[in-house]
């Protein structure tokens, strides 16, 4: 892992759908794992190696998860209830 500065995109949005331009694809994205998300985790794979899909959660749980992966991060920005 790299040790520059990260932000990371957490999407908790279940409804998020297709809406992939409002995510920087350079930044390692988190997305909740639904119906509506599928299209656009998929789509944003195909351009980016860092899109992690995951089941619903508690929050503290996922950012504990996401910290073991990005432990370098300096700032997350959640989109999504």
């Amino acid at each position: 892992m790299s040790d520059a500065i990260v932000h990371i995109f957490v999407v908790t949005d279940p409804d998020f759908g297709e809406r992939p331009g409002q995510l920087d694809l350079r930044a390692p994205i988190w997305m909740i794992n639904s119906p509506s998300n599928t299209g656009t985790i998929s789509e944003a794979r195909k351009h980016h190696p860092s899109v992690t899909s995951f089941r619903p959660t508690d929050f503290d749980e996922l950012i504990a998860v996401v910290d073991e992966h990005h432990s370098n991060w300096d700032s997350i920005e959640v989109r999504g209830p």
